[in-house]
């Protein structure tokens, strides 16, 4: 599970047809959300989308991802399984 303390969308690669999301911790260290366009693929970026469009009008919302994290040459990845928008913290 990731908290990130800021979520920065970013523009969609058309040359790549790649989405991504630039996800920071308080100490500005990133991981990336990136989901590569593929018809196999298309409701996970329509959602990350609907998200990125979210995030532009309320940038003070942090989701919480669920997903597989990995390394592609000197970038840590996320590849999201699930995204939790609507959540409360319990004290």
């Amino acid at each position: 599970l990731v908290l990130p303390a800021r979520c920065e969308p970013q523009p969609y690669d058309r040359v790549r047809q790649t989405f991504s999301l630039r996800l920071l911790d308080s100490e500005g260290r990133d991981l990336w959300v990136e989901v590569r366009y593929k018809k196999q693929e298309q409701p996970v970026v329509e959602t990350l989308e609907r998200l990125a469009r979210r995030l532009a009008g309320h940038p003070e919302q942090r989701p919480v991802f669920f997903g597989s994290v990995y390394r592609e040459g000197d970038r840590l990845l996320l590849y999201p399984i699930e995204v939790f928008t609507e959540w409360e913290v319990q004290p």
